[in-house]
């Protein structure tokens, strides 16, 4: 401990720092607030286009049931969703 009483600090490979990391929701808060919504419209709609999965859970929670569709929307939608995760056989796993 002579070190440390002529004025030279401590090794700091010794001191452990507790870090709280944050978790990954408190992560995508930081990032949404850091954004604009230009920037996050912008994403989603590049996201769309290169990710059917995306696309197709994007649509079906933000769409509104229009009285003027018919059932036959819905199940082609239903239809692109189960394509999309079913794997190369045709299965869904």
């Amino acid at each position: 401990m002579e070190i440390q009483s002529k004025g030279m600090a401590p090794d700091k490979s010794k001191i452990k720092k507790k870090i709280k990391k944050k978790t990954i929701t408190e992560q995508v808060n930081e990032v949404l607030e850091k954004i604009s919504h230009t920037e996050l419209k912008q994403f989603i709609r590049e996201k769309t286009v290169h990710d059917p999965l995306f696309r197709n859970i994007f649509y079906l929670h933000f769409h509104t049931k229009n009285i003027y569709e018919s059932p036959d929307q819905y199940v082609n939608q239903v239809k692109a969703i189960l394509r999309t995760a079913s794997g190369r056989d045709g299965f869904l796993s």
